[in-house]
């Protein structure tokens, strides 16, 4: 670490090393952790039973079926309409085959305007 500070130093910079306890201060570390945390255990869990599509609970799928043969799709490709609380565009609603309904209720889900 002396010769990454020294370069560093050299040039103008004052170097710190920061650490784990630097990140600990922000008031939004324990979200942070527990995101990574999520996302590590859907990447786990989907090694474990060799790939596939991965939703939350509130990702309602109306249109997405399975490839022929097992395709590996990055999760920020999949064809999603976020609903935000807002009133949808029925439209949109319409024309998605994955709708993310996190914090509607089951009715409002069923009552949408699509069936399952």
């Amino acid at each position: 670490m002396s010769l990454w500070d020294r370069s560093w130093a050299a040039r103008g910079w004052e170097p710190r090393i920061l650490t784990q306890a630097n990140a600990r201060k922000h008031p939004l570390f324990k979200q942070a952790v527990q995101l990574i945390h999520n996302t590590l255990m859907v990447d786990l869990v989907m090694e474990d039973v060799r790939g596939g599509h991965y939703a939350d609970p509130w990702i309602i799928n109306f249109d997405l079926h399975p490839p022929e043969r097992r395709l590996k799709l990055p999760r920020k490709y999949m064809p999603i309409i976020v609903l935000r609380g807002e009133p949808y565009d029925a439209k949109d609603l319409h024309q998605c085959r994955l709708v993310n309904f996190e914090g509607y209720t089951p009715d409002e889900i069923l009552n949408c305007g699509r069936s399952l």
